[in-house]
């Protein structure tokens, strides 16, 4: 087991300037993350856009994005050929599992590093550069894969119960509503 960079084992950069190339006259139309955070989910919007946008900011299945500004904003991509806007660090792993170096990315100690690297008072702002110094622990490739995969479970299961908690919630929201009536609050 060794320590490397987060820059020795993904290309990191921060996605596109779309300002810089939106063209009300171009008829080509691209797909791209949108600004809208909400639920802990990517919106996405459709934007008019020049033909010379060079293609590392178009998402590739597996990269990691951070939200630079909402730093709890932490994704792993599936869809390919999505533009990726200037506000998210893109990270593209290379020679090392991908959901490996997400779940470590998405882990309490890389939190509590975060906290530390942020900068901003008011509204914090996590660095590229500072991402790249961040160091993580290199294991096997098997036991990369291992963990990756047993994170990626545990994760469906979470979900699994999240979905169960927010039906339950629902039905007993409804299950009052049964048996009080339509107004059982009133001001």
């Amino acid at each position: 087991m060794t320590y490397k960079k987060l820059s020795e084992v993904a290309d990191i950069y921060t996605g596109i300037r779309t300002p810089r190339y939106m063209s009300d006259e171009s008829q080509n139309t691209e797909k791209i993350i949108s600004n809208k955070i909400a639920d802990n989910k990517l919106h996405y919007e459709t934007i008019k856009v020049d033909d010379n946008i060079d293609k590392k900011y178009y998402s590739k299945k597996d990269d990691i994005i951070i939200h630079l500004l909402n730093t709890t904003q932490i994704h792993m991509l599936t869809e390919e050929n999505i533009l990726i806007p200037f506000n998210y660090a893109i990270i593209r792993p290379k020679n090392v599992n991908a959901q490996y170096i997400y779940h470590i990315l998405k882990s309490n100690q890389f939190n509590h590093v975060k906290k530390r690297i942020n900068e901003g008072t008011q509204l914090k702002v996590l660095k590229v550069s500072h991402l790249k110094d961040i160091k993580i622990k290199i294991i096997s490739p098997e036991s990369q894969e291992k963990y990756g995969h047993l994170l990626n479970l545990v994760d469906k299961h979470i979900q699994t119960k999240e979905k169960q908690l927010k039906t339950e919630y629902e039905y007993k929201n409804e299950l009052i509503y049964e048996l009080l009536g339509e107004k059982y609050v009133r001001l």
